[in-house]
């Protein structure tokens, strides 16, 4: 299931957060990445839905990923992503100078430890 790991990679999607979206053990979508397991349908269709792709693409069966009828990909993880920032971006605009070095300051603790 090769397909998966390179629908995660084009959509900057770990392997925790699918894993988590499909209630499975981190390990176990690692094993389908790697051929070791493969999914049930019901998982199958899962991912379909979550990449907005079909089953036959994530089966290998065909190359477009693409729904029919489908021109362009639906809203994905990133538009949820920018409504966050932009909560956010209204929210540190109520803060004083104080506070704001103090939000810049976790945020590079979170970097750093997202890098590590």
């Amino acid at each position: 299931m090769n397909r998966i790991k390179v629908l995660r990679a084009e959509n900057g999607v770990k392997q925790i957060e699918l894993a988590a979206f499909l209630n499975v053990a981190q390990n176990t979508l690692s094993a389908w990445e790697r051929g070791a397991h493969e999914p049930d349908i019901d998982n199958i269709k899962k991912i379909a839905e979550y990449f907005n792709t079909t089953t036959d693409y994530i089966l290998g069966i065909t190359s477009d990923p693409t729904p029919l009828g489908k021109k362009e990909k639906a809203p994905s993880a990133e538009t949820e992503r920018e409504k966050n920032l932009k909560y956010l971006s209204e929210k540190i605009r109520e803060l004083e100078i104080n506070d704001l070095i103090k939000v810049d300051d976790y945020i590079d603790l979170l970097i750093h430890r997202h890098n590590k």
